[in-house]
């Protein structure tokens, strides 16, 4: 019988936590995962949120009503947006310091919601949930692909995992935390996924 890790729920022979080193980061992390994607054995989600200290997984499909996220949304401290590649999302990429810290690096507490599933399941959550669909997008350019490589199947050459999209997304709001430890247990995941299919 295998034993599972409490933490990240993987196997213990698979389990990541020992190279865990949470980065602490101003932007607030809240992963709204699809319930498809918990299942889901080399999902990114649960490694993004331990990854960095402050940051929350929450499992669901109705995020409209979830207290967690409801609570968030009302906080006036709080300045709420979603990752989700709109046509009126803001791409952070093309914008410079000044207007990055304008816009998004002020008094108030960056909420950033992410959502975690496969793009159809991103979807289904924009649009199940109105208040969430309300709030104002942000996007960013890859710059290079996924390096899920044969692990797992992107849609689009410009997709890529959720926790390389928060990596990516924080190296442009945040360039002075160190987050290569975030992508260094993504890789070993991936090369230990890639050996079992080898073999």
């Amino acid at each position: 019988m295998r034993v599972y890790c409490p933490r990240c729920l993987k196997a213990e022979t698979t389990c990541y936590c020992a190279q865990l080193k949470p980065a602490a980061v101003r932007t607030r992390i809240v992963l709204l995962q699809h319930p498809r994607e918990y299942r889901n054995p080399i999902g990114t989600a649960r490694m993004t949120q331990l990854s960095l200290e402050n940051s929350k997984l929450i499992v669901g499909l109705d995020f409209d009503n979830d207290p967690q996220v409801q609570t968030l949304l009302r906080d006036e401290r709080n300045q709420c947006v979603v990752l989700f590649p709109g046509p009126a999302a803001q791409n952070l990429s093309r914008l410079d310091k000044a207007e990055l810290k304008l816009k998004y690096l002020n008094e108030r507490c960056l909420v950033l919601f992410v959502l975690d599933g496969t793009w159809h399941c991103a979807k289904k959550i924009i649009t199940v949930n109105p208040v969430l669909a309300a709030l104002p997008q942000v996007s960013f350019e890859p710059g290079k692909k996924s390096e899920y490589g044969g692990v797992r199947r992107q849609p689009r050459e410009y997709c890529v995992s959720t926790i390389e999209a928060v990596h990516r997304v924080l190296a442009i709001l945040e360039p002075a935390v160190d987050l290569e430890p975030m992508l260094q247990v993504f890789r070993k995941m991936v090369g230990f996924q890639a050996e079992c299919m080898r073999s």
